[in-house]
């Protein structure tokens, strides 16, 4: 199957990067909805001992996700390699220097995501 091609550029060539995110410390969701990503892989869902839902791996089925589309694992950087800030959980990171909706409830948070081409 031939990979998808925008602006000209093709998967291979991308370089990713995942920011922080709901870490699978604190993202537990509903059965029916976490099915979606046993999908994707059986790893993104994970089950706690006495907890009733599973929680889900949103930063494992993101990258699995872009490597079914073609980029290599080797150019996405989730943080999870080195450590980094990127692989903070936007829920418990005790500095709270992000927002999170599941911490904060609906008052006011922004995040930017973003996209570059040299």
């Amino acid at each position: 199957k031939k990979k998808k091609k925008a602006g000209g550029t093709k998967p291979k060539d991308l370089l990713v990067t995942v920011g922080p995110s709901l870490g699978v410390c604190c993202c537990e969701f509903g059965i029916e909805g976490s099915n979606q990503f046993l999908s994707i892989d059986k790893a993104c869902v994970v089950w706690k001992e006495n907890h009733p839902k599973p929680f889900l791996n949103l930063r494992l089925a993101a990258s699995i996700l872009l490597v079914k589309e073609g980029i290599p694992k080797s150019n996405i950087d989730d943080g999870t390699s080195d450590g980094s800030a990127l692989a903070t959980c936007t829920k418990c990171d005790p500095d709270r220097k992000l927002f999170s909706f599941r911490r904060d409830g609906p008052q006011f948070g922004n995040q930017v995501g973003f996209i570059g081409m040299k």
